[in-house]
Protein backbone atom coordinates (compact mmCIF):
# COMPACT_ATOMS: atom_id res chain seq x y z
CA UNK A 1 0.00 0.00 0.00
CA UNK A 2 2.83 2.39 0.82
CA UNK A 3 4.47 1.60 -2.52
CA UNK A 4 1.25 2.62 -4.31
CA UNK A 5 1.09 5.95 -2.47
CA UNK A 6 0.44 8.78 -4.90
CA UNK A 7 -0.94 11.93 -3.24
CA UNK A 8 -3.60 13.82 -5.14
CA UNK A 9 -1.35 16.82 -5.56
CA UNK A 10 1.82 17.73 -7.39
CA UNK A 11 5.08 17.84 -5.44
CA UNK A 12 4.95 21.60 -4.97
CA UNK A 13 1.38 21.50 -3.62
CA UNK A 14 1.66 18.81 -0.93
CA UNK A 15 0.47 19.98 2.49
CA UNK A 16 3.83 19.49 4.26
CA UNK A 17 5.93 21.48 1.83
CA UNK A 18 9.14 21.13 3.91
CA UNK A 19 8.95 17.33 4.05
CA UNK A 20 10.26 15.48 0.99
CA UNK A 21 8.02 12.67 -0.26
CA UNK A 22 10.85 10.12 -0.38
CA UNK A 23 11.83 10.88 3.22
CA UNK A 24 8.21 10.56 4.27
CA UNK A 25 7.68 7.23 2.49
CA UNK A 26 10.95 5.67 3.68
CA UNK A 27 10.27 6.59 7.30
CA UNK A 28 6.61 5.51 7.08
CA UNK A 29 7.61 2.12 5.69
CA UNK A 30 10.17 1.70 8.47
CA UNK A 31 7.74 2.49 11.29
CA UNK A 32 5.06 0.15 9.91
CA UNK A 33 7.64 -2.63 9.53
CA UNK A 34 8.94 -2.18 13.07
CA UNK A 35 6.81 -0.14 15.51
CA UNK A 36 9.64 -0.35 18.07
CA UNK A 37 11.51 2.36 16.16
CA UNK A 38 8.69 4.87 16.65
CA UNK A 39 9.81 7.42 19.21
CA UNK A 40 9.00 10.91 20.42
CA UNK A 41 12.48 12.32 19.78
CA UNK A 42 13.08 15.23 22.14
CA UNK A 43 9.44 16.26 21.97
CA UNK A 44 6.98 16.01 24.90
CA UNK A 45 4.82 13.59 22.89
CA UNK A 46 5.09 10.27 24.73
CA UNK A 47 1.34 9.64 24.71
CA UNK A 48 0.99 10.36 21.01
CA UNK A 49 4.04 8.23 20.20
CA UNK A 50 2.56 5.32 22.17
CA UNK A 51 -0.77 5.34 20.36
CA UNK A 52 1.02 5.59 16.99
CA UNK A 53 2.98 2.49 18.04
CA UNK A 54 -0.26 0.70 18.90
CA UNK A 55 -1.90 1.73 15.63
CA UNK A 56 1.13 0.52 13.66
CA UNK A 57 0.88 -2.86 15.38
CA UNK A 58 -2.90 -3.35 15.33
CA UNK A 59 -4.11 -1.43 12.27
CA UNK A 60 -1.18 -0.62 9.96
CA UNK A 61 -3.46 -0.07 6.96
CA UNK A 62 -5.45 2.55 8.87
CA UNK A 63 -2.27 4.27 9.98
CA UNK A 64 -0.90 4.41 6.42
CA UNK A 65 -4.17 5.95 5.21
CA UNK A 66 -4.11 8.58 7.94
CA UNK A 67 -0.46 9.39 7.30
CA UNK A 68 -0.96 9.75 3.55
CA UNK A 69 -3.96 12.05 3.89
CA UNK A 70 -2.26 14.27 6.45
CA UNK A 71 0.94 14.54 4.43
CA UNK A 72 -0.65 15.12 1.04
CA UNK A 73 -3.82 17.01 1.87
CA UNK A 74 -3.38 18.35 5.41
CA UNK A 75 -6.60 16.72 6.59
CA UNK A 76 -7.87 13.27 7.53
CA UNK A 77 -11.66 12.93 7.43
CA UNK A 78 -12.53 9.21 7.33
CA UNK A 79 -16.24 9.70 8.00
CA UNK A 80 -18.80 12.53 8.37
CA UNK A 81 -19.48 11.12 11.83
CA UNK A 82 -15.90 11.63 12.98
CA UNK A 83 -14.16 14.94 13.58
CA UNK A 84 -11.65 15.68 10.83
CA UNK A 85 -8.01 15.90 11.88
CA UNK A 86 -6.81 19.13 10.29
CA UNK A 87 -3.19 20.25 10.13
CA UNK A 88 -2.67 23.90 11.14
CA UNK A 89 -1.20 26.09 8.39
CA UNK A 90 1.81 27.00 10.52
CA UNK A 91 2.73 23.34 11.03
CA UNK A 92 2.58 22.60 7.29
CA UNK A 93 5.53 24.94 6.72
CA UNK A 94 7.77 23.42 9.39
CA UNK A 95 10.53 20.84 9.09
CA UNK A 96 11.02 17.79 11.31
CA UNK A 97 13.21 18.73 14.27
CA UNK A 98 14.61 17.23 17.46
CA UNK A 99 14.77 13.57 16.52
CA UNK A 100 11.50 12.95 14.68
CA UNK A 101 11.60 11.21 11.31
CA UNK A 102 9.50 12.69 8.49
CA UNK A 103 6.53 10.33 9.01
CA UNK A 104 6.71 10.59 12.79
CA UNK A 105 6.74 14.36 12.50
CA UNK A 106 3.70 14.46 10.23
CA UNK A 107 1.70 12.10 12.42
CA UNK A 108 2.68 13.11 15.93
CA UNK A 109 2.59 16.89 15.53
CA UNK A 110 -0.65 16.78 13.50
CA UNK A 111 -2.43 14.63 16.09
CA UNK A 112 -1.09 16.70 18.97
CA UNK A 113 -2.32 19.89 17.29
CA UNK A 114 -5.73 18.29 16.81
CA UNK A 115 -6.01 17.68 20.54
CA UNK A 116 -4.82 21.25 21.25
CA UNK A 117 -7.48 23.10 19.22
CA UNK A 118 -6.61 26.48 20.75
CA UNK A 119 -2.81 26.46 20.90
CA UNK A 120 -1.87 23.77 18.36
CA UNK A 121 1.71 22.57 18.68
CA UNK A 122 4.56 25.01 18.17
CA UNK A 123 7.23 22.36 17.42
CA UNK A 124 9.81 23.92 19.75
CA UNK A 125 10.85 21.15 22.17
CA UNK A 126 12.64 22.33 25.26
CA UNK A 127 10.55 25.46 25.70
CA UNK A 128 8.23 25.63 28.71
CA UNK A 129 5.12 26.38 26.61
CA UNK A 130 5.85 23.43 24.35
CA UNK A 131 6.14 21.14 27.38
CA UNK A 132 2.63 22.11 28.48
CA UNK A 133 1.37 21.69 24.92
CA UNK A 134 2.61 18.11 24.99
CA UNK A 135 0.27 17.03 27.80
CA UNK A 136 -2.28 14.49 26.56
CA UNK A 137 -4.91 12.87 28.76
CA UNK A 138 -5.62 9.11 28.75
CA UNK A 139 -9.20 9.53 27.52
CA UNK A 140 -7.91 11.45 24.47
CA UNK A 141 -5.47 8.67 23.60
CA UNK A 142 -8.08 5.95 24.03
CA UNK A 143 -10.56 7.96 21.95
CA UNK A 144 -8.02 8.48 19.18
CA UNK A 145 -7.31 4.76 18.81
CA UNK A 146 -10.91 3.55 19.00
CA UNK A 147 -12.38 6.32 16.84
CA UNK A 148 -9.92 6.48 13.95
CA UNK A 149 -8.68 2.89 13.68
CA UNK A 150 -10.01 -0.63 13.52
CA UNK A 151 -9.11 -0.97 17.21
CA UNK A 152 -11.18 -1.53 20.33
CA UNK A 153 -10.54 -1.19 24.04
CA UNK A 154 -10.10 -4.39 26.01
CA UNK A 155 -11.93 -4.67 29.30
CA UNK A 156 -9.37 -4.18 32.05
CA UNK A 157 -9.12 -2.41 35.38
CA UNK A 158 -7.37 0.89 34.83
CA UNK A 159 -6.43 1.12 38.50
CA UNK A 160 -5.85 -1.53 41.18
CA UNK A 161 -4.93 -4.11 38.54
CA UNK A 162 -2.85 -7.14 39.46
CA UNK A 163 0.26 -8.52 37.81
CA UNK A 164 -1.74 -11.61 36.85
CA UNK A 165 -4.31 -9.47 35.09
CA UNK A 166 -1.61 -7.75 33.06
CA UNK A 167 -0.07 -11.12 32.20
CA UNK A 168 -3.49 -12.35 31.10
CA UNK A 169 -3.96 -9.38 28.76
CA UNK A 170 -0.52 -9.89 27.24
CA UNK A 171 -1.22 -13.60 26.71
CA UNK A 172 -4.21 -12.57 24.56
CA UNK A 173 -1.97 -10.33 22.41
CA UNK A 174 -3.39 -7.09 23.79
CA UNK A 175 -1.34 -3.93 23.45
CA UNK A 176 -1.07 -2.30 26.89
CA UNK A 177 -0.32 1.36 27.40
CA UNK A 178 0.74 2.37 30.90
CA UNK A 179 0.47 5.82 32.41
CA UNK A 180 3.41 6.00 34.79
CA UNK A 181 5.01 8.01 37.53
CA UNK A 182 8.29 8.20 35.66
CA UNK A 183 10.44 9.24 38.60
CA UNK A 184 9.28 6.12 40.44
CA UNK A 185 9.88 4.00 37.34
CA UNK A 186 13.49 5.18 37.16
CA UNK A 187 13.95 5.27 40.92
CA UNK A 188 11.41 2.94 42.57
CA UNK A 189 12.08 4.30 46.06
CA UNK A 190 11.61 7.89 44.87
CA UNK A 191 8.57 10.12 45.20
CA UNK A 192 5.73 10.93 42.83
CA UNK A 193 6.43 14.12 40.89
CA UNK A 194 3.49 15.80 39.18
CA UNK A 195 5.52 16.98 36.19
CA UNK A 196 7.25 13.62 35.65
CA UNK A 197 4.53 11.46 34.19
CA UNK A 198 5.19 9.35 31.12
CA UNK A 199 3.39 6.87 28.85
CA UNK A 200 5.02 3.57 27.88
CA UNK A 201 3.88 0.23 26.47
CA UNK A 202 4.08 -2.86 28.67
CA UNK A 203 5.53 -5.81 26.75
CA UNK A 204 6.16 -8.32 29.55
CA UNK A 205 5.94 -8.63 33.32
CA UNK A 206 7.08 -11.39 35.66
CA UNK A 207 7.90 -12.11 39.26
CA UNK A 208 11.28 -13.31 40.42
CA UNK A 209 10.85 -14.03 44.09
CA UNK A 210 9.68 -10.77 45.67
CA UNK A 211 11.03 -8.81 42.72
CA UNK A 212 8.91 -7.60 39.77
CA UNK A 213 10.61 -7.40 36.37
CA UNK A 214 8.89 -5.15 33.85
CA UNK A 215 9.76 -4.95 30.15
CA UNK A 216 8.58 -1.83 28.35
CA UNK A 217 8.66 -0.13 24.98
CA UNK A 218 9.73 3.38 25.95
CA UNK A 219 9.02 6.06 23.29
CA UNK A 220 11.86 8.17 24.67
CA UNK A 221 14.39 5.62 23.43
CA UNK A 222 15.98 6.36 20.04
CA UNK A 223 16.65 2.66 19.31
CA UNK A 224 14.42 -0.36 18.70
CA UNK A 225 15.28 -2.26 21.88
CA UNK A 226 13.01 -2.89 24.82
CA UNK A 227 13.86 -1.58 28.27
CA UNK A 228 13.83 -3.72 31.42
CA UNK A 229 12.98 -2.18 34.79
CA UNK A 230 13.31 -3.92 38.15
CA UNK A 231 11.21 -3.32 41.26
CA UNK A 232 12.21 -4.82 44.59
CA UNK A 233 8.58 -5.42 45.54
CA UNK A 234 5.05 -5.36 44.15
CA UNK A 235 4.32 -2.30 46.27
CA UNK A 236 7.01 -0.30 44.48
CA UNK A 237 5.73 -1.50 41.10
CA UNK A 238 2.17 -0.41 41.87
CA UNK A 239 3.39 3.03 42.93
CA UNK A 240 5.08 3.52 39.60
CA UNK A 241 2.14 2.44 37.41
CA UNK A 242 -0.71 4.95 37.65
CA UNK A 243 -3.06 3.25 35.19
CA UNK A 244 -3.19 0.80 32.27
CA UNK A 245 -5.21 0.81 29.04
CA UNK A 246 -5.48 -2.28 26.84
CA UNK A 247 -6.35 -2.52 23.13
CA UNK A 248 -6.78 -5.12 20.40
CA UNK A 249 -7.79 -5.24 16.76
CA UNK A 250 -11.53 -5.40 16.08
Amino acid sequence: MIDRFNPKCVESKRAFVQVEKDDFLISLRAMISNPLIINQGNHPLCGIACVIKIAAALDPVGLVKMSAHLYANGIYAPSPLKSAIKVPSKLKNMKPVAGLTAANFVLQTSVKSFYNPVTGYNNKPGTKFNEWQGITFPYQLRQFLTRYFNITSVSARTYFHTIEEIQGLLSKSAEIMAWTSWNQMKNPTGKFKLLEQHYVLIKNIERKGAEVILTIDNPRKSHDRLQVMNFASEKLFYKAIIGIYAFRSK
